[in-house]
């Protein structure tokens, strides 16, 4: 990051090798490697507001570099993960109920270790084609989410698989606990933000089959639910 915020303030350009007696000339080499090239001296021309908001896109990610400028990054990666899961627990409110849930990480076991198969978003919660999608791909396309295009599906259940495995399902209530024939199923919420900066509930379904010490959480399902300021809109 360093060298591309350089690159043309004349200060990337490596000194010459250290030789003996090259102490005494420091002081020129100094001044040498700090003249601006390209003829801009950034002292009595500084950077235009439209070089600083593109210097803040490449800080925060926005922009790329693919080899010979500077292009717009994917969909998902231009803010940090752990960045955006925590704007989603900070800004998103759930109802006021939610507060007095248990926390996911009191009752669901070795979180560190929840098992998510990306085809469950890919294949199914995105993809309105599945027989079985009960309208779960309208509420991700409402987000900002491509439902249509099975690349974008793809990346979209990549990016959401480590989002909730890393990030969110540790901040997670649990609002429901029933018993099933395989293990206790957990109904789990979290505050959401799509793509397109909508607001919404994620719930996702985990299920513990092992219920020894080493069990852990496995996904069986998942949607989101717009809030209704949103929806209203």
């Amino acid at each position: 990051m360093v060298s591309c915020l350089c690159t043309g303030m004349g200060i990337d350009r490596p000194r010459p090798a250290d030789k003996p007696g090259d102490d005494p000339d420091w002081a020129t080499e100094t001044r040498e490697l700090a003249r601006p090239t390209g003829g801009r001296d950034y002292l009595s021309q500084p950077p235009t507001g439209q070089e600083i908001e593109r210097q803040n896109k490449i800080y925060r990610g926005e922009l790329r570099w693919n080899g010979r400028d500077w292009v717009e990054s994917e969909p998902y990666d231009h803010v940090q993960r752990h960045d955006r899961a925590e704007r989603m627990v900070r800004e998103v409110e759930l109802h006021a109920t939610t507060q007095e849930l248990p926390d996911a990480r009191d009752v669901l076991p070795n979180l560190h270790q929840a098992e998510l198969d990306r085809r469950k978003f890919s294949e199914y919660s995105l993809n309105s084609s599945h027989p079985h999608n009960a309208g779960k791909a309208e509420g991700w396309r409402a987000l900002g989410y491509d439902v249509d295009d099975l690349r974008a599906r793809q990346e979209a259940a990549q990016d959401l698989r480590d989002l909730i495995c890393d990030e969110l399902l540790l901040h997670g209530k649990v609002a429901q606990t029933r018993d099933t024939p395989f293990g206790p199923e957990h109904k789990v919420l979290n505050g959401f933000i799509g793509p397109n900066g909508t607001h919404a509930t994620l719930v996702t379904c985990w299920i513990v089959e092992d219920q020894s010490d080493r069990g852990s959480p496995r996904l069986t399902t998942a949607w989101v639910e717009l809030h209704r300021e949103e929806t209203e809109r």
